[in-house]
Order: structure tokens, then C-alpha cells, then sequence
């Protein structure tokens, strides 16, 4: 009886030490299978990857002072349809211009205390001019991004202008506003139909669809005794800062605009931020823009790279036929001067095929910037990936920031970006950054931030380190408008917004004329209907804004007997820094995590490595069972 006693423990031990064998190889044999096919995933890419990193390796002057769009435009001129192109030619601060010129064949725009030159250039130019040492850089010209989209909504009534007109009459009489947007398109057909008066100023146009005239209709319904000023954006930087100076030298006290410039740097201020935030500071102005419609395409994160020198984070997203996306990568370095090397790519999913690229040349005095302009040629939908790479590793770690931009002209047919990675938070950049301009996030009628909406904080690095507080409030958007010009009846998006917050400052200043730009801010913050943590918080700012509350302060604090709260950016600042939930977002420095989140938190298994915690319990389990054996055979 013992002798089988002992048979059957020496049997039970030896089968848990082969099952626990047996279990421990299939882990391991499963995670290799995995690791395996992501090897062989990212061997496909690097079959394609390593002629382009070789050809970058050995530059000529044109290939690293050209952006790789132009690159690519050169590679293909016999096809290109036009011989020129309309660029941007950065310079060295000590050259002298008129060697430049010569080699410009239309000179649009010059800004000498940016170093800057716009202008029409031949394709058999660009040789020329790159290799020129007084010439830093040469990049094609973007459009700018119109922030823009379509549903219905109420916005005099939400945002009470049209109670101030009952009670107090008062209608924006005196008041210049000036708009700065695509186009007036229909602005006649908008006259006829008794939208906006006959005596709308434009001092400029812009090609577009006309939504600079549903954005002047919309502050005319609200405040329609103002004095209605418009300005084309432009087609680049510097027509836009023009703009900005027409308008102030027009007499406009309150200047809106919807545009944003998708390759203005991301962690500092660049040549528009600067301009405004100079123009706003010297001139008794209240500027109002924007915040985007960037929350739901973007990311940012710090550099996490793996065996091939991938960031572990990519983005995914659905091309439709024929249609465009714009891609943005930039990372914390300053502007002109990065030595790290950081390449954008574009796969096809199923096949890994390289669809574009950006591989620009970061060596020390670059712009921390890659951009991809791609269109899908098929007549299929593209599943695509984006990936950052490291080139050669040798990059530093970094903050990235990415932005993906779809064709905003068919809001309900764009291209899908998939929400695996997509990051809210520090979606707002450019000139809604600047502290003492209103930047304008998007609400829906029943007052719930839209998905879309750009959404705090900004974070910058340079000249300093700062976190700024954004966006400022909150307007309707999906106000109706008349749809002249083919412009679309339904308009959403924080261009719907922004107008909305211009149109109760011009009722605020044209009922208090005495007051500055200052008092008519802080009088729309210190008023919002508060939507989110109390007093401030990143997603709705200090909350809906509300004219009649707003002119109600402003009749309270005129009263000597009344003791005039003072607006404290920073003081309210800080008090929501003390007072923020844990689902709110993270007052945590960027460098610690960009998303309010973990980065481990959502990561797929081929992100993280798994912890051998099956081997674990099961060698623990073989320990104990030969302990209580061994106790038995006493």
C-alpha cells in the first residue's frame, strides 16, 4: 500500500512538472509567433524604408533645403502640370535679398524681419536658389485650414444678444467688426435676400466657398446696427498678418477669424502668432478666432521607439477615393534649430507599401517639421497606417506632435481617422495660443462640447517653458444661415463659434463705448455660464458666453457703490489647479504625459511586453505540490 502510495505522488509530480513545461513552451511559443509576425510587418517596411534613408544619407543642397513635397514635385516635373511653384524661401539674417530675388519670378510677399520671402518660383529654379548659402530653407506653400462644418442650432437666443436688444436696445451701433476668412462668395445673393446690408467693406477677397459671408451673417442677425468689415485670408502667412493690419488700420475694434496655419509651429509662437500677439498688445482691439476642430485628429507623446526604430504609436485611418489628407508632425525643438532627426510615414495597411513620405533632413538648424500631402488615385477606400521614425536613432527624445487634416469641404463624406492613439488634449496652437486673444471653442445646442473642438492646455517650450490656459469660452455653433453661394444652410464647427463670442462683444462695447478691450474680455469670462470644473477648465474655459449676464456686470462695475471683481488669468489659473477632479485633465507636465493618461494605458500587446506571470503561477504551483509531497512520503 505505501510502495503504491508512493508510485502515485511520484507520478502526480511528474506530470505537473511536464504540464507546467508544456504551458510555459506555449506561452513562450505564442508570444514568439507574435513577435515574429510583427518582425516580418516591419521587415516590409524596411525593404522600402532603407533606399530612401541611404538616398537622405547623401543629400544634395536641394534635397536638404527643400521640403520632400518639393523634392517630390522635382522628381516628377515632366508630369507636373504647372512649371512653377508658389514657395516660402527662408534666408539667412545676414543676406542680402536682391541676390535672391533675381531667382523669384513673382515675388508676392517679403517680411525681412522673418527673414521671409514668398513667391512664384520655377521648378528649374529651385536648384538655384538651394544652393545658395544665404538660403536656409525652401517650402511649398499650404493653403490655410478654415475651420468649418454643418448642423442646427439657436445661437442669438443661447447666447441672450437677443435680450439685451429687448431690454436694453441695443444693437452694435458704432461698432466696427472686421472678418477674416476664405471668401464672400454670394455676398450679393446674401444682399438681395436681405442677410446681411448693402454696406458691407470688403477690403479683400480669397478664393474659397463663401464662408466668410456665413460667418458675416451671423453676426449680423445678432448685432445688426455694426459696421461690417471683410478680408480674404490669403494664401499664405504673410497675407494673413496683412490682413490682420488692414482691418486695424480700417477702424475695426473687434477683428474674428476662423483660419488656421496648419505648419505654424506647435510648441512656440511662429510668424503669425508673433504678429498678432504684437498687433493685439499695441491696439485697442479684441480679437476673437477659433480654437480648430482638431480634438479628434491629433496626437501627442513622448518618443517611445522599438527594435526598429519606430515610435510605438501609430495612427490609423480610412482614405476615401480621390480625396486629400494633410499630415503634421512636429516635435519640442526649436524652430531653426533642430538637430533631431525625426521622418514621417504614410503605409498602406494591408500590404505595408510606402504611400508618401517625409524625410526632410533635421542636422541643427532645421524647423522640427515633416508634412505629408496625400491623395488616394484609386477608386477604392485605402486602410492606412502613420508612423514616426527615428532616423538612424539617433534623435533624442521628444514630445511629438501630430495633426491629420481630411477634406473639411465634404463634412459627411471625409475620410475616416481611426480613434486607436487620437489625443484631445493640447489640440490648440498657432494664433488662438496667444493669452490676450479670445480663442473660441464649439458647444451644440444643448450645450455639450463637440467632439471636434480643440481642447487645452497649450503647452510651449520656448523661449520658456509655459502652460497657457485655453480655450477662453465657449459659443454655439450649427447656427443657420442662408446658404448663398452654395455655401452649405447648416454651419458647424468653432468657425460657427467663434463669430457667435464677436457679436456679444461688439453689443458689450457698443453699449459701454468708454470701456477698453480689456474690460469687454474680461467681462465675457468673468460672465460665461460656467460648463465644466468650476471657474476654468481645458474642455469649455470659463464656459458658455452669455450677453446679458456679461452686460449686467458691466452695468454693476460702471455703479461707483459696487466693488469691480478683478480678472486674474493666471489667479483663476491656478485656483482650477487646486480645485480639478480626476476626470478632468491632468495638470501633469507634458514631459511626464502628453494625453492626461498612462502611456502604457490602451497599449496593444505588440506596445508592451507581457509579463511571464503564467510561468510564474505555475512554478509556484510545482513548488508547493512537492512540499505537501515530500511531507506525505514522511
Amino acid at each position: 500500500m505505501v510502495k503504491a502510495k508512493h508510485y502515485i505522488i511520484s507520478f502526480t509530480i511528474l506530470l505537473l512538472i511536464l504540464l507546467s513545461i508544456g504551458i510555459i513552451s506555449g506561452i513562450y511559443e505564442a508570444k514568439n509567433y507574435h513577435l515574429n509576425n510583427t518582425n516580418e510587418d516591419f521587415l516590409l517596411k524596411e525593404e522600402q524604408i532603407s533606399y530612401l534613408e541611404n538616398k537622405k544619407g547623401n543629400t544634395a543642397c536641394i534635397e536638404e533645403k527643400c521640403s520632400t513635397p518639393l523634392v517630390s514635385i522635382l522628381e516628377k516635373k515632366n508630369n507636373y502640370s504647372n512649371n512653377y511653384v508658389c514657395v516660402y524661401i527662408y534666408f539667412k539674417q545676414s543676406a542680402d535679398i536682391k541676390t535672391i530675388e533675381p531667382h523669384i519670378t513673382n515675388v508676392t510677399n517679403r517680411d525681412e524681419k522673418n527673414n521671409l520671402i514668398v513667391g512664384w518660383v520655377s521648378l528649374n529654379n529651385l536648384k538655384k536658389l538651394s544652393s545658395m548659402d544665404t538660403v536656409c530653407a525652401i517650402r511649398k506653400v499650404i493653403p490655410p485650414e478654415v475651420n468649418t462644418g454643418s448642423m442646427t442650432s439657436r445661437g442669438d437666443s443661447i447666447h441672450n444678444t437677443d435680450s439685451v436688444r429687448e431690454m436694453y436696445n441695443q444693437y452694435g451701433s458704432g461698432i466696427k467688426i472686421g472678418v477674416i476668412s476664405d471668401s464672400v462668395d454670394g455676398l450679393n445673393e446674401s444682399k438681395n435676400s436681405k442677410n446681411l446690408p448693402d454696406d458691407v467693406v470688403v477690403l479683400s477677397e480669397s478664393s474659397g466657398r463663401g464662408e466668410g459671408t456665413a460667418i458675416l451673417e451671423i453676426i449680423h442677425d445678432m448685432v445688426p446696427e455694426a459696421k461690417l468689415y471683410f478680408h480674404g485670408a490669403g494664401n499664405n502667412i504673410l497675407d494673413f498678418n496683412y490682413a490682420v493690419d488692414t482691418l486695424v488700420n480700417s477702424g475695426c475694434k473687434i477683428i474674428v477669424d476662423d483660419i488656421g496655419w496648419k505648419r505654424e509651429p506647435f510648441f512656440e509662437h511662429g510668424i503669425v502668432a508673433s504678429h498678432v500677439a504684437n498687433v493685439v498688445e499695441s491696439n485697442e482691439i479684441l480679437y476673437v478666432t477659433a480654437a480648430g476642430n482638431e480634438g479628434k485628429n491629433h496626437y501627442q507623446g513622448i518618443y517611445q521607439g522599438n527594435a526598429f526604430n519606430f515610435h510605438n504609436k501609430s495612427l490609423k485611418m480610412n482614405i476615401l477615393p480621390n480625396e486629400s489628407i494633410d499630415i503634421v508632425l512636429q516635435w519640442n525643438d526649436r524652430f531653426g534649430s533642430s538637430s533631431n532627426d525625426y521622418d514621417l510615414y504614410l503605409f498602406r495597411t494591408d500590404n505595408r507599401d510606402i504611400l508618401d513620405r517625409s524625410i526632410d533632413t533635421q542636422n541643427g538648424n532645421d524647423d522640427p517639421l515633416e508634412y505629408i500631402n496625400y491623395t488616394n488615385p484609386t477608386e477604392s477606400e485605402i486602410e492606412a497606417e502613420i508612423n514616426i521614425r527615428n532616423y538612424n536613432a539617433e534623435a533624442s527624445k521628444r514630445i511629438l506632435e501630430l495633426y491629420i487634416y481630411t477634406d473639411n469641404k465634404k463634412p459627411k463624406s471625409h475620410s475616416r481617422i481611426l480613434p486607436n492613439n487620437i489625443v484631445t488634449s493640447d489640440s490648440i496652437y498657432g494664433h488662438p495660443a496667444i493669452r490676450d486673444v479670445v480663442t473660441v471653442g464649439a458647444i451644440s445646442i444643448d450645450s455639450d462640447i463637440e467632439p471636434f473642438s480643440s481642447q487645452g492646455p497649450v503647452t510651449h517650450y520656448h523661449p520658456d517653458y509655459e502652460m497657457i490656459s485655453k480655450p477662453d469660452v465657449v459659443g454655439v455653433n450649427g447656427i443657420n444661415v442662408s446658404g448663398a453661394g452654395g455655401f452649405s444652410k447648416k454651419f458647424y464647427g468653432t468657425s460657427a463659434s467663434a463669430p457667435h463670442v464677436a457679436a456679444v462683444a461688439a453689443q458689450l462695447w457698443s453699449s459701454f463705448p468708454s470701456m477698453k478691450a480689456q474690460d469687454i474680455r474680461e467681462a465675457i469670462y468673468y460672465s460665461a455660464v460656467d460648463m465644466g470644473v468650476e471657474n476654468y477648465d481645458y474642455t469649455y474655459g470659463y464656459g458658455r458666453v452669455d450677453a446679458l449676464k456679461a452686460y449686467k456686470y458691466l452695468l454693476s462695475i460702471n455703479n461707483s457703490s459696487v466693488q469691480r471683481k478683478t480678472y486674474d488669468n493666471d489667479k483663476e489659473y491656478k485656483k482650477f489647479e487646486k480645485q480639478e477632479t480626476s476626470n478632468k485633465s491632468s495638470m501633469k507636465s507634458p514631459a511626464e504625459t502628453q494625453s492626461g493618461q498612462s502611456e502604457n494605458q490602451d497599449l496593444s500587446p505588440e506596445e508592451v511586453e507581457t509579463p511571464g506571470f503564467g510561468a510564474i503561477y505555475l512554478t509556484a504551483g510545482l513548488l508547493i505540490a512537492i512540499y505537501y509531497a515530500k511531507k506525505m512520503l514522511k
